[in-house]
């Protein structure tokens, strides 16, 4: 009787030890599981942007072609290739039979030019002298001659004096800009002036552009000069895969073994047709153009630099590790909340480098599961390894004595 007892109850024992660990190991089981979590991390607010990479060579961002009228007689040149011209600077001689006219047209030229700098400079000065006065009235002068500068401002009776003040200072600026271009071209035709030998009829022809001599072409066919910008741009191709991608107006960063740090700028220009002639045996390659700022770019022409163009970009947006997410019907995470992991589906953006934007479906500062590869029960219960040093007394006193029997039995028993 008490062999077949003790065969009884070992049969029941090795059928509920068999039964709970078949529960336990069934995925999906109902059977609650705690999880032992030892790497996690937290979703942090973060920069990500999409890019992609071309090679880029500096050179001139526009080229200006000089060409000569084939009516008068060629001198000589004046400049050579590699020179460096300023606006008024000397380019060729010819001669003009019609040397005198030419001088008078631009005698008066330059006095209508002058005239026009005149009244622009009286203009401003009475803009200036009326802009002192605001402040003295609260709305809108009575004086005479304040009121014809009111109408041609468009400016109502009722108007502020902040308001005024603001239109005084935008036309103002207006005018100076306008101011600026005259004294240039008064600046070009005195130049004119100088280099034109009245007796001899022997002209020079002057640079309208600040630049440095490209091409000098002594066959006098086409374009006799070509002038180059000081100004210097970026310039590459790209792919027929890129070109999809790439916009006008796009960041870009520029980056050289020269260069202390990368230079930020943008993409100035594509060119949507093929740089050579459509081939089916070829891929085709586009032209691009990219700028930074004049100051920045300090490297010779024909330098070679990497250009990384920025796609998409968001700014102070959570981020994650991108070999934390979960790919399933939807992308998901295991968030730790208190006490539990907990599955999050979520909304992703831009990934890049290994990080991954979150667009929805989790907040910066939120708690995952670091460990992909340990997919746990959804809603399970999970620990972690004690880490006495970040336990403060404060803490302590606000846990009940319950919790923290069951926390400690938990801890013993689980792993």
């Amino acid at each position: 009787m008490k062999k077949w007892k003790i065969i009884s109850l070992s049969a029941v024992s090795g059928l509920l030890i068999a039964g709970n660990l078949y529960l336990i190991g069934k995925e999906d089981s109902k059977v609650e599981r705690t999880l032992y979590v030892e790497n996690w991390t937290k979703a942090k607010l973060g920069d990500i942007s999409r890019t992609f990479q071309v090679q880029g060579m500096v050179v001139p961002y526009e080229e200006y072609p000089v060409y000569f009228d084939h009516e008068k007689q060629f001198q000589k040149f004046l400049v050579q290739e590699g020179d460096t011209v300023t606006s008024g600077t000397p380019l060729y001689e010819y001669l003009d039979p019609k040397a005198s006219t030419s001088k008078a047209n631009l005698e008066n030229e330059k006095q209508l030019a002058e005239n026009d700098l005149s009244a622009i400079e009286s203009y401003i000065s009475s803009l200036e002298s009326y802009q002192s006065s605001i402040p003295e009235a609260p709305s809108v002068s009575d004086n005479e001659d304040n009121a014809e500068l009111e109408a041609d401002l468009n400016l109502d009776e009722h108007a502020s004096s902040e308001l005024i003040v603001a239109t005084i200072e935008q036309e103002i600026f207006k005018q100076e800009y306008e101011k600026s271009k005259i004294e240039e071209k008064v600046n070009i035709l005195e130049a004119e002036l100088v280099n034109l030998d009245e007796i001899s009829g022997t002209v020079s022809a002057v640079s309208d552009v600040d630049g440095t001599v490209k091409e000098v072409n002594k066959s006098l066919t086409g374009p006799i000069l070509t002038l180059s910008s000081n100004r210097l741009s970026i310039e590459g191709e790209l792919s027929e895969k890129r070109l999809k991608e790439a916009e006008e107006g796009q960041a870009v960063t520029v980056e050289s073994s020269e260069l202390k740090k990368p230079l930020i700028g943008t993409v100035d220009r594509i060119t949507a047709y093929p740089k050579s002639e459509p081939s089916m045996k070829k891929e085709s390659t586009y032209p691009y153009k990219a700028i930074v700022k004049d100051d920045q770019l300090l490297l010779p022409v024909g330098s070679k630099v990497n250009v990384s163009i920025v796609t998409s970009s968001v700014q102070n947006v959570p981020v994650i590790p991108e070999d934390t997410l979960h790919m399933g019907s939807k992308p998901f995470v295991y968030k730790l909340t208190t006490g539990r992991v907990n599955k999050q589906y979520v909304t992703k953006g831009i990934e890049m480098s290994g990080r991954q934007e979150i667009r929805k479906g989790m907040t910066a500062g939120e708690t995952i599961l670091a460990e992909p590869e340990n997919v746990p029960q959804n809603h399970a219960y999970f620990i972690t390894a004690l880490q006495p040093k970040d336990i403060t007394r404060k803490q302590l006193k606000e846990i009940s004595t319950r919790d923290k029997f069951r926390y400690l039995l938990t801890g013993l028993l689980e792993r």
